[in-house]
């Protein structure tokens, strides 16, 4: 009996800490630099953050300065739900849709996602979805800074 209370213990924290890692986290804080049609960089970035719980995005073109682009009071930032990612990802490739677990934050105008692969959750990357279209428009992003 207590060999199966253990085997049971270890599957809620397996579980648990399966849930913990599909979630963006404050590690996934940092700096973002979008990704052109042909995969290579372009001259626009994003940078995540948490003020007071909260996350933030701010984002600028080239060298010009910071400016927030969450959206203001009501519609934060929250946690995308498991119908809202599944839409997400039914906008990719084959490939990744069914390669791939989606982690994502979203407003009304765009979602912040955390892509890992199946086989392997420590691998994987970032994608921003435009939300304001109707259909989900995904777009990659490559970390330039944590």
């Amino acid at each position: 009996m207590k060999k199966l209370a253990w085997i049971a213990l270890l599957a809620l924290l397996a579980l648990g800490s399966a849930t913990r890692a599909a979630e963006i986290e404050p590690v996934d804080a940092g700096t973002y630099q979008m990704d052109g049609k042909d995969g290579r960089p372009i001259q626009m970035f994003l940078r995540l953050s948490q003020a007071g719980g909260k996350w933030v995005m701010e984002g600028k073109s080239g060298s010009e300065p910071w400016q927030n682009i969450s959206c203001d009071r009501g519609c934060e930032f929250r946690v995308s739900d498991a119908k809202e990612t599944d839409a997400f990802l039914a906008t990719l490739p084959a490939s990744m849709s069914t390669g791939f677990h989606l982690a994502c934050i979203q407003n009304i105008a765009q979602a912040f996602c955390k892509a890992m692969k199946k086989d392997d959750p420590r691998r994987g990357g970032y994608l921003m979805f435009a939300l304001v279209t109707g259909t989900p428009i995904p777009g990659s992003l490559t970390r330039v800074s944590p």
